[in-house]
């Protein structure tokens, strides 16, 4: 799908209220519909996007974490959806947060699954101030 933030390959399954479902590492759209089955199977309605750099979305749609959970974002806008939970597993749950963070107006609920928590990369014109 197109959004303001680039293509974005997605997957939609299922009825009832959204969840985002934001996949880990290894993996795609596909991991993210596996990952909220239980989910779909009570009721609720799927949004499992391949986050940028996996399956069909380019990397070019979000290289940061930051740049990713605005994608999201951008995501939501072109579905017309205004308010979700969002699902964020292990490698995703920079995404989630970043979305959640940048975003908290559209993010109902947040549920973190082993979700990274770890900084990204320091851009360097800031990096002095974090080394020592």
């Amino acid at each position: 799908m197109s959004t303001a933030s680039g293509p974005i390959e997605y997957a939609d399954r299922g009825r009832g209220e959204p969840v985002l479902s934001v996949h880990g590492t290894f993996g795609g759209w596909d991991q993210g519909l596996v990952a909220a089955e239980f989910l779909r199977v009570n009721g609720y309605r799927i949004i499992a996007p391949s986050r940028p750099g996996y399956l069909g979305t380019p990397l070019s749609t979000g290289q940061t974490f930051t740049q990713q959970g605005d994608a999201m974002a951008a995501l939501l806008d072109a579905l017309g959806i205004d308010r979700i939970i969002v699902l964020a597993v292990s490698g995703g749950g920079p995404a989630g947060y970043e979305l959640a963070a940048r975003h908290a107006d559209r993010v109902s609920r947040l549920v973190q699954v082993d979700g990274v928590c770890i900084p990204g990369p320091i851009p360097e014109a800031a990096a002095h101030r974090f080394i020592a």
